[in-house]
């Protein structure tokens, strides 16, 4: 899973952290066996992309952006925006299908728990084979995607939506993330 911001200004960091249940500390061989478990999956999964090829990336270029909101007054970046869309790039075996899952967020989250609520319609993202933000066919970003690597096997999904603030809204910065997955088909 690939992550990326969306944001007023800025891109958001996204990570992960390791945090023990209970009250206790996590021990170091708990962390060691966590660590021979992950390793055994990027195992398996470099096994995976190695019969197929070319291991399948992607990721984030630019964060989808919606610049400063006023309380009331709706915002739309499309995805054909070349400053404001959001973008990632995809690699993977040339000429193979493989398919994208975008999950979105449903609110940007701002000072105190303030939301701005968020809408993406079908039409709001893109895919461009060869990486042209002028060259996309038009998706629906709530629904799992099949997509054609082309030749060079590179490609790049656009992405665009509405931000709606309400009409009393804190002022400060709003973000949330969206989460991109990726996977071959195997045609």
């Amino acid at each position: 899973m690939i992550s990326l911001g969306v944001i007023g200004r800025g891109l958001v960091p996204t990570g992960f952290e390791l945090v023990g249940a209970g009250r206790r500390p996590i021990e170091f061989r708990t962390v060691c066996t966590l660590l021979a478990a992950l390793l055994l999956l990027l195992l398996v999964d470099a096994n995976a992309a190695a019969a197929q090829g070319r291991p399948l990336r992607a990721r984030p270029v630019q964060s989808l952006n919606f610049g400063d909101l006023l309380g009331g007054i709706p915002t739309t970046i499309l995805r054909t925006d070349p400053v404001n869309s959001g973008q990632f790039d995809i690699r993977g075996e040339r000429l193979t299908e493989v398919l994208v899952e975008l999950l979105l967020p449903s609110d940007l989250v701002g000072p105190g728990g303030s939301t701005v609520p968020l809408s993406f319609g079908p039409g709001t993202a893109g895919y461009s084979p060869d990486g042209s933000i002028g060259s996309q066919v038009a998706f629906d970003p709530a629904v799992p995607q099949p997509l054609r690597l082309p030749g060079n096997g590179r490609g790049a999904v656009f992405l665009g939506g509405t931000a709606t603030p309400p009409g009393h809204v804190a002022v400060g910065a709003y973000a949330a993330t969206i989460t991109l997955t990726i996977s071959y088909l195997g045609n």
